[in-house]
């Protein structure tokens, strides 16, 4: 987790200079030299995102965002348990480009974006046998739409996201003297399919 803080440190360096940059350029771009936007489909899905964009070229953006995953309905559908989801908590960002096709106003866009998710799951609280898990994810994912742009800067996103997620996990009882003949093991990796569908509302500042 300190490294993916130390991760997400850097990327807001990174984009606070770009976006210095930007906002002294002369030229104007087709794209917003910034804009926010929130996915509120993430709640019924691996949780909400919030993104911030910087305009680098006429078409092409860079994307940093924030995810909530414990605000997401099929997070909790994906860490359930035989012995009970109790408590979650956790986090999740990332960053990518995307490129917008064409010269319109309204325009499909396609993108790369790499996810760090961070998550702690605990079991059976208050039994003998109480556990809880620490999981990481590195997740890749392609992010494919069509932006609306009204007025005002207002837009809207209308695409999907897909990809595959890559995970180290690790698991213990609460009580160090339980569990000591249990031969599950303890700890391990993961790689799964990672989708989500996007439904954006955005504004460019």
């Amino acid at each position: 987790m300190a490294q993916n803080q130390t991760i997400m440190k850097n990327l807001l360096t990174i984009v606070a200079l770009l976006l210095t940059i930007q906002l002294s350029a002369q030229s104007e771009n087709s794209v917003p030299k910034f804009s926010l936007s929130f996915n509120p489909l993430g709640f019924v899905q691996f949780g909400p995102i919030v993104n911030a964009e910087v305009g680098l070229k006429s078409n092409l953006v860079l994307n940093v965002h924030a995810r909530f995953p414990t605000m997401g309905v099929l997070t909790y559908a994906v860490q359930e348990d035989d012995d009970g989801l109790d408590e979650l908590s956790g986090s999740a960002f990332g960053a990518g480009l995307i490129y917008f096709i064409g010269e319109n106003k309204s325009k499909p866009y396609v993108g790369f974006l790499v996810d760090f998710q961070s998550l702690t799951s605990t079991y059976a609280v208050g039994e003998q046998w109480e556990w809880t898990e620490e999981s990481d994810a590195t997740i890749f994912i392609f992010n494919g739409g069509y932006r609306f742009n009204f007025s005002d800067g207002i837009y809207l996103n209308t695409g999907v996201f897909f990809g595959a997620a890559s995970s180290k996990w690790e698991w213990e009882y609460e009580n160090p003297g339980y569990g000591t003949s249990d031969t599950d093991p303890r700890s391990g990796t993961d790689m799964t399919p990672f989708g989500m569908f996007e439904v954006s509302i955005g504004i460019a500042l």
